[in-house]
């Protein structure tokens, strides 16, 4: 069929015939597909393939749309391209729809609200911000966003409360809980945003060794070794560093979140 004949298929099918050529038109306009209604789908790249799909799927004005997985074929150009198209296109029509990825990306850039699951097993909902700088379980925190996931214990000395992960990698707390038990252990999760990097030695520096350095074009991931048992580490960076080389480095403590479904508790620092 052709671009017109393939979205007005919906529309016949479920008997709304009347005013159907607008519709189409109104359709095909939305997606910015005008041009191309009486082109076949060979005559189509795969973008505009998948134009034609969604242009199908709001001529028929529908309260709901699900989308699965509908950019996962396109490469990452076309992606970003349809990405922003459809987040345009929901909020211009007023639409709810409900999208499902495997792709993180996609679901935190263009998302209101965001439901995890794994397994069939409803992990964690809420905002994009809420799951990435709250995320209740190891498997949220891996999934939303770049972090390095640590088990360790809580530990208290004096008024003064730390998180230690090796005997010899030890984070202070800045607002310490005064009914933390003593060797209580945690999971923590630190995002690359919140750890500074120094090539010299600086007051309550600890050490590490870079692994890898990836750019990303606005800046670079590093990851490093750190504690006796090297531990991996991510962090980002402005400046590029060389693989073996030593980097000192700190994590604003106030930014260290703890895994709320384990240690039972959630022991916000900031």
């Amino acid at each position: 069929m052709t671009v017109f004949e393939n979205v007005a298929y919906g529309l016949k099918a479920n008997g709304k015939k009347k005013g159907l050529k607008e519709k189409v038109a109104t359709a095909l306009k939305n997606v910015q597909l005008s041009e191309y209604s009486e082109r076949y789908p060979h005559q189509l790249s795969g973008g505009q393939q998948q134009r034609v799909a969604i242009a199908r799927a709001i001529a028929n004005d529908p309260a709901v749309i699900l989308m699965d997985e509908p950019l996962s074929a396109l490469d990452a150009t076309l992606r970003d391209e349809m990405r922003i198209l459809l987040q345009s296109l929901v909020k211009r029509l007023r639409m709810t729809a409900i999208y499902v990825t495997h792709d993180q990306n996609e679901a935190m850039s263009m998302s209101d609200y965001v439901v995890v699951m794994n397994s069939g097993t409803l992990l964690q909902e809420g905002t994009p911000e809420d799951i990435y700088r709250n995320p209740h379980t190891k498997e949220v925190a891996a999934f939303i966003g770049k972090g390095t996931i640590w088990e360790g214990h809580l530990l208290t000395k004096g008024d003064k409360t730390y998180v230690k992960v090796e005997p010899d990698l030890c984070f202070p707390l800045t607002n310490s809980d005064t009914n933390v038990i003593h060797n209580e252990p945690c999971t923590i999760v630190v995002r690359p945003e919140h750890v500074r990097l120094s090539q010299v030695a600086f007051n309550g520096a600890e050490v590490g060794t870079i692994e890898t350095v990836s750019f990303l074009g606005e800046r670079y991931e590093v990851t490093f070794r750190v504690g006796q048992k090297e531990k991996r580490l991510f962090a980002y960076s402005y400046d590029r560093f060389t693989p073996g080389q030593q980097m000192y480095f700190t994590v604003m403590t106030d930014s260290i979140h703890f895994i709320q479904s384990l240690g039972g508790m959630t022991h916000e620092t900031a």
